[in-house]
């Protein structure tokens, strides 16, 4: 009789240790998903025109992606920007076919970033150390450049 005791108590102690580290290891498998931040700006610019100073989060690295939607100077590219201790920093890859772009500045105004149509003359270029500007430099298309650029953080 007394075996049949020990081994209920061993099975007891044996699934009540189970039931602990099953709520261990799940107590440190839970993940936080955070909901990111985003920001659409639209835009419609004849030859020559630029869109204000855009933005970019203080620190964290930003997705943005724009797109240029009109007519037959259909494009859209990406890239990664960071904002941080002063300087603007950037990598992703140009709109049709134009490979990879990647810099670094002080805030120097006008230098290219990325093209973001197939004619590659709608650019996203420097305006400060934490913001940028899209800038219609087509000359040979008529009409306005249209478009969005859309920053993830």
């Amino acid at each position: 009789m007394r075996y049949g005791k020990v081994s209920r108590m061993a099975g007891l102690i044996s699934a009540a240790l189970v039931a602990t580290v099953t709520f261990v290891v799940a107590a440190h498998a839970v993940q936080t998903i955070r909901t990111p931040n985003a920001i659409t700006t639209s835009f419609s610019l004849n030859q020559g025109q630029s869109t204000g100073a855009i933005s970019v989060a203080a620190n964290p690295p930003t997705l943005v992606m724009g797109d240029t939607s009109s007519g037959n100077n259909l494009g859209l590219s990406d890239m990664t920007v960071v904002s941080a201790s002063g300087i603007l920093m950037w990598n992703g890859i140009e709109s049709a076919g134009g490979g990879f772009t990647d810099g670094v500045n002080n805030g120097s105004p006008g230098v290219h970033m990325m093209f973001i149509d197939f004619m590659h003359c709608v650019d996203i270029e420097v305006n400060s150390s934490t913001s940028f500007k899209v800038v219609n430099g087509c000359l040979a298309a008529p009409g306005p450049m249209q478009g969005q650029v859309t920053e993830i953080w």
